[in-house]
């Protein structure tokens, strides 16, 4: 047996063995050293700022008083402009209109009701609106071709 590895044993491997058992411990010593050196590195560097305390968006002062002191915009008249009984009534030009019509009318006038919402509500509604801008002038003219 000692002859067949003689016969394979070159002089490099007789230089790999001899740092074989001081290879090792010079190996560990490095990866110890490396990750001393690492915690060292660490230890050094500034302490992370802790975070920003997020803000609500709060108004200062002047704007709140502003806007406290602004009126109210009149969007329109608070009574119906229509008794209940003339929009009940099926001969105006609005109940022959579809629900896709409504809502598109709606759209216009930038109200959006619910799909849900119950139609005779949707249609007082545009009844309203249309006889409100039918009085002041202000109907656009695809809706009183329909007239």
């Amino acid at each position: 047996m000692y002859l067949i590895t003689q016969k394979f044993y070159t002089p490099i491997d007789r230089f790999i063995n001899k740092f074989r058992r001081k290879g090792f411990l010079l190996y560990t010593g490095i990866i110890l050293f490396s990750v001393g050196y690492i915690f060292y590195s660490i230890s050094n560097l500034p302490s992370i700022p802790p975070e920003r305390k997020r803000k609500d968006k709060m108004l200062p002062k002047s704007t709140r008083k502003e806007i406290e002191e602004e009126e109210e915009v009149d969007l329109g008249p608070t009574d119906a402009a229509i008794p209940l009984e003339q929009t009940n009534s099926n001969d105006h030009v609005i109940n022959k209109w579809s629900k896709r019509k409504l809502f598109e009318f709606l759209f216009n006038e930038k109200i959006y009701p619910d799909v849900d919402e119950d139609l005779n509500l949707v249609k007082k509604q545009v009844i309203e609106i249309f006889e409100f801008k039918k009085e002041n002038g202000t109907l656009e003219e695809k809706y009183i071709s329909e007239l």
